[in-house]
């Protein structure tokens, strides 16, 4: 029913984005730091025993032993000289090494033993007590552990403890079960409440918890405090979904505050992408073109997203500076140079100019994007009236696969459905309809495009049965939700079949725009045009204007609803939907907005 994104954009994004969590100070919790995985001491001499000679060689003679002691298998021996050597001498480096040929003989209470001796003998060692927490907490023993970070946060200076804070998330990550994790974070940073890092830590172990509600609001929480906190606007990013809507409004708090984060930036387009948030992810590329125009990719997330909402020559200037760029750079490859070429062929075609988009085309490389690029070229094809040339060509596709055959079948109904050739799609995909009832993707577009072809009781049944053998899948109840909202019937139903797909996919615009229309539909004109605006500035998509239109023009705002009904149309000229909604308010194609 509505155009996708051009998929470019989401690899771009989701590239960058992953640079962003290689820098993320509050990963999701890593794999469990088992006893054995504590950390390994080298017996490096202190600067006390390099400096006395006497030391200096009690203390080598002290490593020889312990160490010629686990090479001839007798790691107990080794453990109880290196020990003995390091209470002797105070050596933290000897008590580190004690603790892991302990670890190493599968003795982890013996390792523990040392530790303790050594924060005995050493209280104000910061790293003793980093060995302690990590040893207790792989022995269960979270009462200890607590004690431990709590006098190892103690330690730290306090310009230095917010960074502290943080790094406890992978040690408190391994804590099951996981809300036993929160309430032992909770535990220990209870002195620090008020922290933006204690909300992050907290935050993701909510997170892991599955308590997306939690993490996301000590995310929001967090940076409120800390507007410039990278772990908290990651967290929240990790958390997006939950709100989309309230998650756009802080991340400007982030970005004012680190103007230069590009990476976090793209994190941002990335989360809004997957969201359907197109209108956000374009206002955030066009926002980083003009902060740091050298970034390549982010010309091709504007020009792609500018190709989606319909603005062909846009789309072209910001392709060609991409492109531009590319080639400035030795490291771009194939792929990249055909992603290029492929949205700029597509830009050309959408600007009536066939014979560009096929010299795009042509540029490039062979064996790269292969069946995109067969795809693009019958698109061009179809678009000169060459259907039948076009739909032999996308017969060519692979078939070896049910899912390369059903990849095929798709790609061929989409082609018709751009050129207002639905009964074709229609006929196309029944046909395979069969072989293919399982795939919730195949049946529930063969539902788009029975409505489209006028059977909506075809279009009925398939997403009934859809929604029966998938109930989880969102956009099989927005479809069929949306379907009862427009008529007119069964609207309680309407709503529980909407309100359950905004929660499986919350925050999407088409959802909200759904339950907007829904509203509209119930008489509720105030909720209805609240819905609209969010979904309208979420994703600017013709259908959606086309809404929001309506439900301003019942609100008396006519002036503004005819401007954007007009707007929409000039997109989507030829969209039955949109062409009825002009009809029905007796607003003519054609006619100045101020008329």
């Amino acid at each position: 029913m509505r155009l996708a994104v051009v998929a470019a954009v989401s690899a771009i994004a989701l590239a960058h984005a992953a640079g962003a969590a290689a820098q993320d100070p509050t990963p999701t919790p890593s794999a469990p730091q088992t006893v054995a995985s504590a950390p390994q001491a080298a017996a490096s001499a202190p600067q006390a025993q390099r400096d006395d000679p006497d030391e200096l060689a009690r203390w080598f003679y002290a490593v020889l032993s312990g160490e010629m002691a686990v090479r001839t298998g007798d790691p107990g021996m080794a453990y109880v000289q290196l020990l003995q050597a390091a209470r002797d001498m105070d050596s933290a480096e000897l008590y580190q090494r004690a603790a892991a040929i302990a670890l190493g003989a599968g003795a982890p209470q013996k390792a523990l033993d040392a530790v303790n001796a050594w924060r005995a003998a050493q209280p104000a060692s910061a790293q003793a007590q980093d060995w302690a927490a990590q040893l207790l907490v792989a022995l269960g023993r979270n009462a200890d552990a607590a004690s431990a970070m709590t006098r190892r946060l103690a330690l730290t200076p306090a310009p230095l403890r917010g960074d502290a804070i943080l790094e406890l998330t992978p040690l408190l990550g391994t804590v099951s079960p996981p809300k036993a994790a929160v309430e032992l974070a909770r535990h220990v940073l209870q002195p620090y409440a008020g922290w933006a890092q204690a909300q992050v830590v907290i935050g993701a172990l909510q997170d892991r918890a599955g308590d997306r509600a939690a993490a996301f609001a000590a995310a929001a929480q967090a940076l409120r405090v800390d507007p410039g906190l990278p772990a908290a606007a990651l967290l929240l990013l990790r958390n997006y979904t939950y709100d989309a809507a309230q998650a756009d409004a802080l991340m400007p708090l982030y970005l004012t505050a680190r103007p230069g984060d590009t990476e976090m930036r793209l994190g941002w387009i990335q989360v809004a992408l997957d969201a359907s948030r197109t209108g956000v992810a374009l206002r955030q590329a066009q926002a980083l073109n003009a902060a740091q125009p050298e970034i390549a990719d982010a010309w091709l997330v504007r020009g792609s997203l500018l190709l989606d909402n319909g603005d062909a020559k846009g789309a072209q200037d910001a392709l060609r500076r991409y492109l531009t760029l590319l080639q400035r750079d030795e490291r771009t490859t194939p792929q990249q140079y055909a992603r290029a070429y492929l949205t700029l062929a597509a830009a050309a075609s959408k600007l009536g100019d066939p014979a560009s988009a096929l010299a795009w085309l042509q540029q490039i490389a062979p064996g790269v994007d292969d069946d995109a690029v067969r795809e693009s070229r019958a698109s061009v094809y179809a678009a000169q009236g060459r259907m039948d040339e076009a739909q032999q060509l996308l017969r060519g596709l692979p078939s070896a696969s049910a899912a390369q055959r059903r990849a095929r079948l798709l790609a061929r109904a989409a082609l018709y459905e751009q050129h207002s050739r639905s009964p074709e799609a229609w006929k196309l995909l029944r046909a395979g309809l069969k072989a293919n009832a399982d795939n919730a993707v195949y049946v529930y577009q063969t539902a788009m495009a029975a409505q489209r072809s006028g059977d909506a009781a075809a279009m009925e049944r398939l997403l009934r049965g859809l929604v029966k053998s998938h109930p989880d899948d969102a956009q099989a109840l927005n479809a069929l939700g949306y379907t009862l909202a427009d008529s007119g019937r069964e609207l309680p139903e309407a709503r529980r079949l909407i309100e359950r797909a905004l929660q499986l996919d919350p925050g999407n615009p088409f959802i909200v725009d759904s339950l907007g229309w829904l509203e509209f539909r119930s008489g509720e004109l105030q909720r209805a045009q609240r819905l609209l605006e969010q979904a309208w500035a979420a994703r600017p998509d013709p259908e959606i204007g086309a809404h929001l239109g309506e439900v301003l023009w019942h609100a008396g705002e006519r002036d503004r609803a005819r401007a954007l009904l007009l707007q929409v149309h000039r997109r989507a000229a030829h969209d039955a939907m949109i062409d009825a909604t002009l009809e029905r308010l007796g607003i003519a194609a054609g006619s100045d907005a101020r008329h």
